[in-house]
């Protein structure tokens, strides 16, 4: 529930075709089973919340997802992009294939508040960038694969619109609301 790409994109895109969900809840892929599955009605949407709030979005949840295709227990299911390529390069489910994307948006990025001064957001800027050319280094090149990534980019607001959208998400889900 807490991921972007493999939960709140893919509902908000169903919600915006007026697809008729019924949404049920899994705190993990053994509490869903065939069994369950067969009572359900019209389209469904199963979550996986293996990991919500525990670190960010672990990515766990999509691996559930993809076991649960596999396994026959889902029809279909949501993953990120990154997920995607990874499971193309390793070869690990080729009995899977994709259908539909949705508009890209940058998954990871920093933020920070405009009353950062200049010249520290341009040494963390350089920081993270100066990265790229230290992937051999095996500190570095562990975080990149834990994260996803191959490369650090500097983007312009062109690049982040697709927020836009990810905020509509949010707000349709109520999950901009502080539950605390």
């Amino acid at each position: 529930m807490d991921s972007a790409q493999a939960a709140i994109m893919g509902l908000y895109y169903l919600n915006k075709e007026k697809a008729n969900l019924e949404i049920i809840e899994f705190n993990s892929p053994d509490e869903c089973g065939r069994g369950k599955r067969d009572k359900l009605k019209n389209i469904s949407l199963i979550r996986h919340n293996s990991d919500v709030g525990k670190y960010g979005d672990t990515g766990r949840s999509e691996f559930d997802i993809l076991e649960g295709i596999k396994k026959g227990e889902l029809d279909a299911g949501s993953i990120g992009s990154s997920t995607w390529i990874r499971i193309l390069e390793e070869g690990s489910y080729p009995e899977i294939e994709s259908f539909w994307s949705s508009p890209s948006y940058c998954h990871c990025n920093f933020s920070v508040l405009v009353s950062l001064e200049n010249s520290l957001a341009n040494r963390f800027c350089e920081m993270l960038l100066s990265q790229n050319d230290k992937k051999n280094d095996p500190i570095i090149n562990k975080m990149m694969k834990m994260e996803g990534l191959n490369k650090w980019v500097k983007v312009s607001s062109n690049e982040l619109n697709g927020y836009n959208e990810i905020y509509k998400a949010m707000e349709m889900q109520n999950l901009l609301e502080n539950k605390s």
